[in-house]
């Protein structure tokens, strides 16, 4: 796996995003136990969505989102970004940092 956290199909579970710093994007591991709507969204600091890696109904297993790094057609800035994993049981919240 990408993260040091075991991922189980038993509960909605993200894995850490990596590499992290990045400075060309992530990729990373999340798991869901049952098919539900799920949503995975990379956010600035200001809480805005600079991405959509997922959204939509997922069958239940493992799978793998990634983020090319990039905002639109542009780089991402340097700085800190949040990866969100909304789930019918809440929402899980990872921490990267983009370098350039």
């Amino acid at each position: 796996g990408i993260g040091d956290e075991p991922l189980t199909s038993t509960s909605f579970t993200l894995g850490r995003p990596g590499p992290n710093p990045t400075a060309a994007g992530i990729a990373v591991e999340y798991a869901l136990p049952r098919d539900a709507r799920v949503r995975i969204s990379v956010q600035d600091v200001q809480g805005r969505t600079v991405a959509v890696l997922a959204d939509g109904l997922e069958r239940a297993g493992r799978r793998r989102a990634t983020w090319g790094g990039r905002v639109g057609n542009t780089r991402a800035s340097a700085g800190l970004y949040f990866l969100c994993y909304e789930t019918p049981e809440g929402r899980i919240v990872r921490r990267f940092a983009v370098a350039h």
